[in-house]
């Protein structure tokens, strides 16, 4: 068992649980968005339903404890959701897939499963995107020549060729306060920002 859970209850969440309700939050705001990009879903919605169906584990057993984190998690999803309308924009895309499915590569009598949080179809093929809560996060450079964090590549080799269409890009996106999007590769001539007319 792990030092944290040693600790018992705290004024904040186990990582893994952060990261758990933060996923289930992303998925439903993310199952609610239009032809438009726009959420019928509220932060606070998809937060209060992500806390119901995910266990807010080492957290103690207190309202004022509870509404501190919760808010912290709002301002996490507030920069998702603004970082995910600039997304929309400069690439739309409509989501294909929400982490219920399995990819699977064979190799030499070696099976490679794994499930992305989430792939989006583009006209001109696909992006493969999988979510973090750690702010330290490979750039493709780490994982095509260091080997580092190889999910992401494994999902996109996957992807084309369970979905028949090319990667587009692969893309970390990390559920911070701040949303970056910077970790992974992708090509500009898609995902750059339009101009305005």
């Amino acid at each position: 068992m792990e030092a944290a859970r040693l600790q018992g209850a705290d004024t904040d969440l186990w990582p893994d649980a952060r990261g758990n309700i933060l996923h289930e939050a992303v998925k439903i705001l993310l199952e609610s968005r239009d032809m438009d990009g726009n959420f019928a879903v509220t932060i606070e919605e998809s937060l209060d339903r992500a806390w119901k169906l995910q266990r807010p584990k080492g957290l103690m057993k207190s309202a004022r404890a509870e509404l501190y984190v919760k808010s912290r998690l709002q301002q996490t999803l507030q920069a998702f959701t603004e970082k995910e309308r600039e997304y929309f924009t400069r690439a739309p895309s409509k989501i294909a897939i929400l982490e219920d499915t399995t990819f699977r590569l064979d190799y030499d009598g070696v099976s490679i499963i794994g499930n992305p949080d989430r792939v989006d179809e583009h006209p001109e093929g696909i992006f493969v995107i999988d979510y973090k809560t750690s702010s330290s996060l490979p750039h493709g450079t780490d994982m095509v020549e260091l080997g580092y964090r190889l999910q992401l590549p494994f999902y996109a080799l996957a992807a084309r060729r369970q979905l028949n269409k090319p990667v587009l890009g692969v893309q970390f996106i990390e559920l911070i306060k701040k949303a970056d999007e910077a970790a992974g590769f992708s090509l500009r001539s898609i995902t750059a920002k339009r101009p305005e007319s």
